[in-house]
């Protein structure tokens, strides 16, 4: 015996209302207390795109021998399951509970049932053990989680070109103090390191500030979760969120190494500006030479990556790179941004002297804002 069931309005239970009594149902008593439930409250119970109220009136107590007892359990009777949520003459499941053989095995009793069974099932239907069930379970738990860190990367990739755009806006502001730091004999090297660790210092307050806001938000999303996966994988019972530590400094280097790689291009650009330029406010930064055959060639790299990624997926059955062939897609439009705009620049314009400097402005501000615009 695993559960007992107690009749919370009558005593002794009454067994048969259980099974006589329409519309009536059992919960564990902790989730009857999660729930905020009294014995002859009205539940809501939701299954397969119907509503339904059902009536509390039983609760279910473990036994003592039951170990690891699931405490988010309701239980019904079949007819009034299916009476209440239009499933007339229909299942979805049905257990058998086997007896172990002389070695106290049920392998070979389980094997020689499913094949007993099997010619006897509709077309719909399937024998299987629950190991089998549980595989396929954790299959589509792991498809899940997969998706939720591929939408992670694609914001971490989003906020990289964040920081680019506003590491780049930073270093024009303060282009006099970079080339004044150039005159009196900073090498470029420095004025990168210098950049990269403004936006490195920044990035270690971001990711802390993130990791606090990101587990308070899983927090608060962990019912809505819960009930995801429950509608489309298999009943799942979550109150709290459990965190691996190294999930936590996992996160951290990744926000850091976000923020050194996303700030190392407008930091290479102001390194690229002589002093005398820097100095000028006529002759602005704009003036470094930006050369656009690397980012052409970064991109047609990450054109054939895509494809290459693609072909595996699509080809080689290995769903995990068809995100790595969207991210190279993204990151070869990224690259190829300034091009593009360099092209676009040359297109005829109105005569109008603000629509020329307007182009002019333009064509010599791609490299800091080609990226951004990507």
């Amino acid at each position: 015996m695993t559960y007992r069931l107690e009749d919370a309005l009558r005593s002794p239970t009454d067994a048969i209302a259980f099974v006589s009594e329409p519309n009536t149902i059992a919960l564990t008593r902790s989730l009857a207390d999660r729930l905020k439930l009294q014995p002859g409250d009205t539940l809501l119970a939701v299954s397969a795109g119907h509503q339904a109220k059902l009536r509390v009136r039983f609760l279910l107590e473990p036994s003592t021998d039951l170990i690891g007892a699931d405490d988010h359990l309701a239980i019904a009777d079949i007819a009034t399951v299916q009476s209440a949520f239009g499933l007339a003459g229909q299942i979805d499941r049905v257990e058998a509970l086997l007896q172990p053989d002389s070695s106290g095995k049920i392998t070979a009793p389980r094997a020689a049932l499913v094949e007993r069974i099997t010619p006897h099932l509709p077309p719909h239907a399937r024998a299987g053990s629950p190991e089998r069930r549980g595989q396929e379970v954790e299959k589509m738990l792991g498809a899940f989680q997969l998706n939720l860190t591929a939408l992670s990367l694609i914001a971490l990739v989003v906020g990289m070109f964040l920081v680019t755009n506003t590491v780049a806006a930073n270093v024009v502001r303060r282009r006099s103090e970079i080339g004044l730091l150039r005159s009196i004999g900073l090498t470029r090297n420095s004025v990168i390191f210098l950049i990269v660790a403004e936006s490195l210092l920044l990035g270690l307050l971001g990711s802390a500030l993130g990791i606090f806001l990101g587990l308070q938000v899983a927090r608060s999303l962990l019912q809505s979760v819960a009930s995801t996966v429950t509608s489309h994988y298999v009943l799942l019972s979550m109150r709290d969120i459990m965190v691996n530590p190294w999930s936590l400094i996992g996160a951290g280097l990744a926000g850091l190494i976000a923020a050194a790689l996303a700030a190392w291009w407008p930091a290479r650009q102001a390194s690229l500006v002589s002093p005398v330029d820097a100095l000028q406010p006529a002759n602005s930064a704009d003036r470094a030479a930006s050369p656009q055959t690397p980012l052409l060639r970064a991109s047609l790299l990450c054109f054939f990556l895509t494809l290459l990624f693609s072909a595996t997926a699509l080809y080689g059955r290995i769903p995990r790179t068809g995100f790595l062939a969207a991210l190279f897609t993204l990151l070869a439009a990224a690259f190829l941004a300034p091009a593009l705009g360099r092209l676009l620049s040359l297109l005829p314009t109105l005569p109008l002297a603000t629509s020329i400097l307007a182009r002019s402005a333009f064509r010599r501000g791609l490299h800091r804002h080609g990226l951004a615009a990507a």
